[in-house]
């Protein structure tokens, strides 16, 4: 943002920004959601959730253990299938006097589900909205293009439905080597009936590969480096280093 910040006609978003600009007055005017779940940890989804149940009673026997990474999951994977074990079955219950039932099921207008969604209360539901309802479709209109940097860390499905949603033309830049960021589509079933686990999957990627051009470009290696390089990879790549600079690649003996 500071580079870009003497180019009039460029604004630089991420796109959290865009989806928490787009919910944000769900309630009207410039108030903040009280209820608004930042931390996004199990204690807090549970004393805004279930406020008739004692925070460790309910997560320790009320399947409240992982819950928020359930609902998370469930809410940034919408369209793939889930199971929920017989131990977080049991966040349908409103008090420790309930019966388990199946009262949670894969139904994302399950009432704990729907609560999260209606209340905005998560990051998880706000773009859960943005992909549902088209709602980045308005923000987008401003724009002539749209460059999104670093997609290889941006590359789920509902990442790209909301990135999608831009009518303008759009160019994805990134590198698949240096993703870092896929532990954030995986949850721990650690505190999961042992028996039966959550079976939680990620929505399988659809990314048209006819549509990725291979290129690189490095400051770091010389010309001839580079030539090496694509030799032994097959892909394309530039060096930018100027061709009075010495680049050299030293070899462990």
């Amino acid at each position: 943002m500071d580079e870009m910040k003497d180019c009039v006609f460029c604004t630089v978003k991420t796109l959290d920004a865009l989806y928490m600009a787009a919910t944000m007055n769900r309630f009207g005017g410039e108030d903040s959601n009280d209820n608004f779940d930042e931390d996004g940890g199990d204690k807090s989804f549970v004393k805004l959730h279930f406020p008739r149940w004692d925070p460790r009673e309910k997560i320790t026997h009320g399947g409240g253990k992982i819950s928020s990474s359930i609902v998370t999951h469930w809410l940034t994977h919408p369209r793939a299938p889930c199971m929920i074990c017989k131990m977080h079955k049991r966040l349908s219950m409103v008090n420790s006097k309930d019966a388990v039932d199946s009262g949670w099921n894969t139904a994302l207008t399950a009432p704990l589900i729907y609560n999260v969604v209606k209340n905005i209360t998560t990051f998880a539901s706000r773009r859960y909205l943005c992909d549902r309802d088209c709602k980045l479709v308005k923000k987008f209109n401003k724009y002539d293009v749209v460059s999104v940097d670093e997609m290889q860390d941006l590359n789920s499905e509902q990442e790209m439905r909301l990135i999608r949603q831009a009518p303008c033309p759009v160019v994805m830049v990134g590198d698949f080597d240096q993703t870092i960021n896929d532990f954030r589509h995986t949850v721990n079933t650690n505190a999961c009936d042992q028996r039966e686990h959550c079976v939680l999957p990620s929505e399988c990627k659809t990314l048209d590969l006819s549509l990725v051009v291979e290129w690189y470009n490095t400051f770091r290696l010389g010309s001839l480096s580079v030539h090496w390089l694509e030799d032994m990879t097959g892909k394309r790549m530039q060096s930018a280093r100027p061709q009075d600079h010495c680049a050299l690649i030293s070899w462990p003996s």
